[in-house]
């Protein structure tokens, strides 16, 4: 090698991160070699440890616990499956340095993402007080169920497509598929048409 380039560190770094997974499990951490600075002759990259979970000891239930207080989540709400509209996640974690979506989640394949603290207060039925929120979703999914000229309301039980659900949230942004309905045997959230909340023809 002669010269240091982009797709030389890209190699080093892959090579780095190999060689740092034994070291990390035979000292109980998780090593991560990431950015790195560099000029024609030399690289510097940046070196993460973090304490690895145990089946008794999780360093991320700890920050949980540690900065979620006075937000209305509590220490339990770590690894609860929520639904986010009709998709499902499981929450993985807390971001303290991030100013908004400091939430971290995954979804069932496995991939990362990050919500607001009032979206996951949403998800969960609650406030910032940590109170039930009921009221307020109500409220707000029969207004929604108004302007767009439905007749189902919040907590009603309606059959769709020979399944039993409850309406739990109307979307004024999907006129074709606004009812955010919870099968009420599985719990899963599905988009419902218009048309699912209109009685059936005798």
């Amino acid at each position: 090698m002669k010269k240091m380039t982009s797709e030389t560190v890209s190699i080093l770094r892959e090579a780095i991160n190999s060689a740092l997974k034994c070291v990390g499990e035979d000292h109980g951490v998780t090593l991560h070699c990431g950015n790195a600075k560099y000029d024609e002759y030399s690289a510097t990259f940046s070196l993460d440890a973090s304490i690895a979970a145990t089946e008794d000891f999780d360093p991320e239930r700890e920050k949980w616990a540690k900065h979620v207080a006075f937000t209305g989540l509590t220490a339990e709400d770590y690894g609860k499956s929520i639904y986010i509209g009709t998709a499902q996640y499981t929450i993985s974690g807390f971001n303290a340095s991030a100013k908004k979506n400091c939430i971290r989640l995954k979804s069932a394949s496995g991939k990362e993402y990050v919500a607001d603290i009032e979206t996951i207060l949403k998800a969960l039925g609650r406030n910032r007080l940590g109170t039930g929120d009921d009221k307020f979703a109500e409220a707000n999914c029969n207004a929604n169920a108004v302007i767009l000229g439905l007749v189902v309301r919040y907590g009603q039980e309606i059959t769709w497509m020979g399944k039993h659900f409850k309406i739990v949230d109307i979307n004024p942004k999907a006129p074709k598929y606004p009812i955010i309905a919870a099968d009420i045997s599985t719990g899963k959230r599905y988009k419902l048409p218009a048309d699912a909340g209109k009685p059936a023809a005798i």
